[in-house]
């Protein structure tokens, strides 16, 4: 038969900046066979942001996906391995961000195949929008299982607290520079947002994230 590890998700640390073009995480201590994930939202006034990249712990952070939306972009990166720590740095290319964030989060429980999370994630998808909203939604494909998870992370130029999806759970609520929020729920392909008061740009990504299923009443080593 088989054993279904249940998901578990903790959200590590976030921060941002104005007028940068890299930012330098304390040192966290990321663990084994757990998918580390690392959202950054930017922001360029009068121009396009450049796709980030992040570095450190001695760790490979393999971009999942990123949206634009005129001056504001959302990336997703990933990363699996041994435990490490270290400080990571997120970076620009030399390109000064008017202003930026980032946040940490990790999955546990996850399927480990692949190579640096690929079988963690199961898919993802974007969306963005312009002019006066107040919602964005993110729509995911049908789950390959109950068990599996959506998370979610939505960026926009509002200042308003955003509300997260029906049942979903919110793990990060931040109103500073400009509003970004994350959310996950257990099997549910629309990854919603909503916020009060209107807003001129959103960008979105949701992934699905698959659970670790082990073989119940198998010994190694025998």
């Amino acid at each position: 038969g088989e054993e279904v590890m249940a998901l578990s998700v903790t959200q590590r640390y976030g921060s941002g900046a104005n007028s940068t073009s890299s930012m330098t995480t304390p040192s966290l201590s990321l663990s084994t066979d757990a998918l580390e994930l690392c959202w950054v939202a930017s922001g360029l006034f009068g121009g396009t942001p450049n796709t980030p990249t992040v570095s450190g712990a001695s760790r490979t952070w393999t971009q999942v996906a990123t949206v634009l939306s005129g001056e504001r972009r959302t990336t997703l990166f990933r990363s699996l391995a041994a435990a490490s720590s270290g400080a990571m740095t997120i970076d620009f290319g030399g390109q000064t961000q008017t202003h930026a964030k980032y946040s940490f989060s990790k999955w546990d429980g996850v399927d480990t195949s692949g190579t640096n999370g690929a079988g963690a994630i199961v898919q993802s998808a974007t969306n963005s929008g312009t002019g006066a909203t107040t919602s964005i939604t993110v729509t995911l494909a049908a789950f390959g299982s109950a068990n599996n998870a959506a998370h979610a992370f939505n960026a926009n130029s509002s200042v308003a607290a955003v509300t997260v999806g029906s049942g979903f759970t919110s793990l990060l609520n931040d109103t500073g520079l400009f509003t970004d929020t994350e959310e996950w729920k257990l099997n549910d392909t629309t990854a919603d947002f909503t916020w009060s008061s209107q807003t001129v740009v959103s960008v979105a990504i949701a992934i699905e994230v698959k659970e670790a299923v082990a073989v119940a009443g198998v010994k190694s080593g025998l």
